[in-house]
């Protein structure tokens, strides 16, 4: 148990947390009251037409409130204003409003306040807001019943913070500002990376795409008449057939077997599998978890084994490329029926570059052709067999594999190094500003 000792001057609530927070390591020279540099601003907007309203999200981010009707009194922020919501500033919920809206609207529930830029830079301000040790004494402030409980204006106004010289908050923005455009710069080589991609299979196939537009009428060959769907038969889908019909390409089902696991309880002695559904499948990652399930109560949909080095392919809403290739650790889950399971394919075809092209424009393209629904659009594995598949060299398909394995690690380690330099760089500005 700790106890302390307040004299009653420095007694400014009721409430024994408020005294045991960490507090600013500076001089109290160097602290000043929030309200020495904010000015509340009371704009109330009388305009007929709804203006543009922000919301504040628990990250300090504000971005735009899609609402119709006014309900009660609105208030004007300029750029550079600082707002925070009563309730959830204690979340996070407290930024700067950007350059990038102009004059925007709040209800009450978000006090407004305009920064004096003399004393204090936005951009500094806006980091302290962003520290720990800010959110702590925050929510030393929080009153009210569960649920409703709220930071009222004078106490955040009576908070103090650290403001050293406009040159000192100069150079700790300019720290800041040069560790993000230095993770931004990796972000977009890591996206362009990426966009490049996809050219690298397309290339190897003679394949280009086409900018598709809405066609109201459009006529087609009898001889092509598949069935009758408007839809099937769209642009685009026809496009990427006709290139493809050209690139030595055969339909899935003459290149794949698609296997069908029945499971039954003595399958599994300690009473137990582990579950692998469509959620748990993610384009880029696979798969990524199972989850443990109890033989005797299994779901409805849990209908078959998988093995490692099997291809499981979502068969519901397929354009979200649920797809992956079984590694050793999944080996022996049973798997959702909403999956088609291929475990062998031609010796014309390497399985890697068979989920990559899957997963490609092309392969979407082709899967939502041919899948029907509402909400929750699939398609049949009787469909799915007729997708086709380019067959470049067996040696031109590893060879297209590999390098777009390369690129995709390099591309993950730009992504990488971007988030560790945003890491360290919040880190060390944090130390910097607690002092």
């Amino acid at each position: 148990m700790q106890a302390i000792a307040v004299q009653y001057k420095n007694l400014i609530r009721w409430d024994v947390k408020s005294f045991l927070l960490p507090s600013w390591k500076w001089d109290e020279s160097e602290l000043v009251p929030l309200g020495s540099i904010l000015k509340r601003r009371s704009e109330e907007y009388k305009g007929a037409e709804t203006p543009t309203l922000l919301s504040i999200h628990f990250d300090g981010e504000l971005t735009k409130r899609k609402t119709k009707d006014l309900k009660g009194r609105v208030f004007m922020a300029h750029p550079g204003d600082v707002v925070y919501s009563k309730i959830d500033v204690r979340n996070g919920a407290i930024g700067i409003v950007p350059e990038t809206y102009g004059k925007v609207a709040f209800t009450s529930e978000f006090p407004i306040y305009e920064v004096d830029t003399t004393k204090i830079n936005s951009l500094y301000l806006q980091l302290i807001l962003k520290t720990s040790l800010f959110n702590k004494l925050i929510n030393s402030l929080v009153s009210g019943s569960s649920g409703r409980k709220r930071v009222n204006p004078e106490g955040l106004e009576g908070l103090k913070i650290p403001m050293p010289s406009l040159t000192e908050q100069k150079k700790i923005v300019v720290a800041w500002k040069e560790a993000e455009e230095k993770a931004d710069g990796l972000l977009q080589k890591a996206f362009e990376t990426g966009q490049g991609i996809e050219g690298i299979l397309f290339d190897a196939i003679g394949f280009r795409k086409t900018e598709y537009k809405k066609q109201n009428i459009f006529l087609i060959r009898f001889q092509y008449l598949e069935r009758w769907d408007a839809y099937f038969y769209r642009k685009d889908f026809f496009d990427v057939i006709r290139q493809l019909s050209r690139a030595n390409s055969k339909p899935l089902g003459q290149l794949a077997h698609f296997v069908g696991r029945p499971w039954k309880e003595s399958d599994f002695p300690d009473g137990y599998f582990r579950y692998v559904q469509i959620s748990d499948v993610e384009e880029k990652a696979g798969i990524t978890s199972a989850t443990s399930v109890k033989a005797s109560d299994a779901p409805s949909r849990a209908t078959q084994i998988i093995k490692s080095d099997d291809l499981i392919i979502s068969t519901t809403r397929p354009y979200l490329a649920a797809f992956a290739k079984v590694g050793a650790n999944y080996d022996n889950c049973v798997a959702s029926s909403g999956f088609s399971v291929i475990d062998k394919v031609s010796p014309k075809l390497d399985k890697n570059f068979l989920l990559l092209f899957l997963k490609s424009f092309c392969g979407i393209k082709q899967f939502e052709q041919r899948m029907t629904g509402g909400s929750y659009p699939a398609i049949t594995q009787e469909e799915m067999e007729k997708i086709l598949i380019p067959l470049p060299p067996l040696v031109k398909q590893k060879e297209i594999v590999a390098k777009i394995e390369k690129m995709r690690a390099q591309a993950a380690d730009m992504r990488h190094e971007a988030e560790k330099i945003r890491a360290d760089a919040k880190s060390g500005i944090e130390k910097l500003l607690i002092g």
